[in-house]
């Protein structure tokens, strides 16, 4: 009796330990956007740091902002607004596509045809990428969702900016 008592108080601290680790896990903070950003800035080809950026958009997916208003697009003056669900961040890096003036928020959260977006970008019609790091210029640009950080995509791609249109 005593054993199966102390097999079923191990299994019940384990279970307590365990979930502790997985809720850390679910949380972002500013600190992995940070330690993210500073990886990212090491890379030197436009080809790696669009994986990187593709592959850090589809692991922001499970983090949701609470109940507030969120860009999906910004279009020259024109802001769609939507709604979204529970939070688990600090905050997240913004990760903005600008095609020849118009910006599009590469967010799944935000746009579920972000997909269709992030297929079409690659190493070929991306001009350029550029970091600002959280910070006064990120907030007063951006607001509150440039706090931790805006990463940029540039391009001049007609063609690219063409299909993303039909996209959005």
């Amino acid at each position: 009796m005593k054993l199966l008592l102390f097999l079923g108080l191990t299994l019940f601290v384990n279970e307590i330990i365990v979930s502790q680790v997985l809720k850390d896990d679910l949380y972002l903070t500013d600190e992995h956007n940070t330690e993210w950003i500073k990886e990212f800035e090491k890379l030197n080809l436009v080809s790696d740091q669009i994986v990187k950026i593709k592959r850090k958009v589809f692991e922001d997916t499970v983090y949701k902002r609470q109940r507030s208003y969120c860009l999906t697009g910004v279009k020259k003056a024109e802001v769609l607004k939507r709604t979204v669900g529970k939070t688990n961040f600090e905050c997240k890096i913004m990760f903005i596509l600008s095609l020849q003036g118009d910006l599009y928020i590469l967010d799944l959260n935000e746009s579920p045809k972000t997909n269709r977006v992030l297929e079409l970008i690659n190493n070929k019609n991306i001009d350029g990428v550029t970091v600002l790091k959280k910070g006064a210029i990120a907030l007063a640009l951006y607001g509150a969702y440039g706090k931790c950080g805006v990463v940029m995509l540039y391009s001049d791609s007609q063609r690219l900016k063409r299909k993303v249109k039909s996209i959005f």
